[in-house]
């Protein structure tokens, strides 16, 4: 049986079970009724608000860090040349150091 004739057989299956349901078949099949139902019905209405909450939490994120300027992240370059300047290693070990960063 070749997947055009199974596929023909699984739509016609489906829409003899929609009829026998007593389910309203002059709408479309996607319908905000059929959308309603599944969610009185199922548990989507839960994931719909935690993908809700996730998606104001990413937001909310992302503007924080937006006003930040990303002032706060410093490179590692940066911080080597931090503790250069403030006198915590030599020039000998920053120079060693920047070179192993370059191999990178």
């Amino acid at each position: 049986m070749d997947t055009g004739v199974c596929g023909r057989i699984l739509l016609s299956e489906f829409a003899s079970r929609i009829k026998s349901s007593g389910c309203r078949t002059d709408r479309p099949v996607a319908s905000w009724s059929l959308f309603r139902s599944v969610l009185a019905e199922g548990r989507m209405h839960l994931i719909i608000t935690l993908l809700v909450f996730v998606g104001l939490a990413a937001i909310i994120v992302w503007i924080a860090d937006w006003t930040s300027g990303g002032e706060g992240r410093a490179t590692v370059l940066d911080v080597l040349n931090r503790r250069l300047a403030r006198g915590e290693i030599s020039r000998a070990e920053y120079d060693r150091k920047r070179k192993l960063l370059a191999r990178w």
